[in-house]
């Protein structure tokens, strides 16, 4: 099953699809907090249990736009959007984990709490596909590397929170301002982003 056997209608946006995207997520979160045994959120970043499944949603993130890459190279574009949407799923998913909404959004400057997917679709800030990937895969990992514990330290070190939040919110934005290499709008991104959630409720709902 993929994005193309979703036949139902996209809902309308009223207002920015951050927030709607972020319920959405927590919706399906829920229910993967079940299959995986998770943690409820959020995570505290200072202990090295946490930083690791941090490390792990992270890594999910940067998975899924190599993917998208491979896609992309092999002429699958609709794919490539697919594993764009898994991203920007797993990133929502990560974020949710950090903080709550509203102190991940004051993250970012300039915001209006509705409208950031907008806002960061403002300007030219990649001039090439490969450079989007690259600079939101750097962003992502300089927030993994904030979280300062590793596994041959055997001091446990306290997180940089401040600049992990801000090095997320840089990869958020890369990732969002990027889609406009593709022409898209804020609501084509909650297209591809609301079909993949429908396609992830029915893999819940079927035992996948």
């Amino acid at each position: 099953m993929d994005a193309k056997d979703i036949t139902e209608e996209v809902p309308e946006l009223k207002g920015g699809a951050l927030p709607v995207i972020w319920g959405l997520q927590l919706e399906l979160l829920e229910e993967y907090r079940k299959i995986e045994q998770l943690p409820p959120w959020p995570l505290n970043l200072d202990l090295r249990n946490d930083q690791e499944m941090m490390k792990d949603f992270i890594a999910r993130v940067t998975e899924e736009l190599a993917e998208s890459y491979e896609a992309l190279e092999n002429g699958d574009m609709d794919n490539a959007k697919e594993e764009l949407a898994d991203a920007l799923h797993f990133l929502v998913e990560a974020l949710i984990y950090t903080a709550p909404y509203d102190k991940v959004v004051f993250a970012y400057t300039p915001n209006t709490i509705t409208g950031i997917i907008k806002d960061m679709l403002v300007g030219n800030y990649h001039n090439n596909i490969v450079e989007w990937f690259w600079e939101t895969t750097y962003h992502l990992n300089i927030a993994r590397n904030n979280l300062r514990n590793k596994k041959w330290k055997q001091t446990q070190v306290l997180a940089q929170k401040r600049e992990f939040l801000k090095n997320m919110m840089k990869g958020l934005h890369s990732l969002i301002n990027g889609f406009q290499l593709w022409g898209m709008s804020e609501a084509d991104i909650f297209e591809i982003y609301y079909k993949k959630n429908r396609i992830n409720w029915f893999r819940i709902k079927s035992k996948y």
